[in-house]
């Protein structure tokens, strides 16, 4: 964890925002590139086939692996691209049609919660832009908050509905719950928790014998604050939620009250790793792609350096 953090801060150091931005958009994009190669031409190792879940079977797992962890790529691809654009006050067609590949990705990974991620950050990004232009009338902007609160109130009525029908996923959300309610009885230290990786690492940890073999192997518990609450206890997870919520006002005072635009991705990036961890699993771990955003995120939206 120390190394990475290391390897974060030297990137700060050494790259400016615009400069990280182009840094993650050609990895990132090369991997688009070549995941959307390997699912079209050499599916036996772009798409998932019968070795791995059923649940899976033909679902796009590109260069990465598996599907959840190209679609999460994709997300944080497709809002480097569009932070960049905005930063240049252009679209170009190479970020166009990278644009098409990156969601073509995500949507074929079938990743439930890249694609919630998808229309979500996006969804974030252009509001906070709509309500910052000084070309937009008070009264609607006034308008434009109450009917996002109208629409937020009637999305949580349908909830139901968009789960069953549109993801085809049960109440659960693929067994989240049953997880969740089988790692609180499997707990023995809540107040304290057990240490980093002290549930699930190990052979003989207390998830071992409580849980069986099939949600053991996943490694994390699809909830990002559950996993803090695992190894860091009540205490722990009260400091790790004011930890998100300060970078989260961080960026926001940077980017929307400051007119900053250079800080538009840091501040994406922590409400995607808050919306993430909902669902997917924890960030905070050693070699960690969104560890490293997150640490890069932090350094950034602290300081107040001046980049030439």
């Amino acid at each position: 964890m120390f190394g990475t953090l290391v390897v974060s801060y030297g990137i700060y150091l050494y790259f400016p925002p615009k400069k990280f931005l182009k840094l993650i958009t050609i990895t990132l994009g090369i991997g688009a590139l070549v995941s959307l190669f390997l699912a079209l031409f050499i599916p036996s190792i772009g798409i998932h086939g019968s070795e791995s879940n059923a649940a899976h079977f033909g679902l796009w797992k590109g260069v990465y692996g598996f599907k959840n962890h190209l679609g999460r790529f994709m997300v944080i691809l497709v809002l480097a691209l569009l932070c960049l654009s905005i930063i240049d006050k252009k679209y170009s067609v190479k970020v166009l049609g990278l644009l098409l590949i990156s969601i073509l990705c995500t949507v074929m990974s079938g990743s439930s919660t890249a694609l919630i991620l998808l229309v979500s950050c996006p969804v974030i990004l252009y509001s906070c832009l709509y309500l910052q232009s000084t070309k937009i009338h008070h009264g609607m902007k006034v308008i434009f908050v109450l009917s996002t609160i109208v629409i937020v109130l009637f999305g949580i009525y349908i909830l139901p509905w968009v789960i069953t029908e549109v993801f085809n996923k049960d109440m659960t959300g693929s067994g989240r719950t049953l997880l969740w309610e089988a790692l609180y009885h499997a707990s023995l230290r809540h107040w304290t928790g057990h240490g980093f990786g002290g549930v699930f690492w190990g052979e003989y940890n207390s998830a071992y014998y409580l849980m069986d073999e099939y949600y053991y192997n996943l490694g994390h518990a699809h909830n990002g604050f559950v996993d803090i609450w695992l190894e860091l206890g009540y205490l722990g997870t009260t400091i790790y939620i004011a930890i998100l919520i300060h970078s989260l006002s961080m960026g926001f005072r940077k980017f929307y009250i400051e007119r900053n635009k250079s800080y538009l991705f840091f501040f994406l990036i922590i409400v995607f790793l808050i919306i993430y961890s909902f669902s997917g699993g924890g960030f905070v771990k050693q070699n960690n792609f969104m560890w490293v955003l997150f640490c890069v995120s932090w350094f950034h939206l602290q300081s107040n350096r001046t980049w030439y």
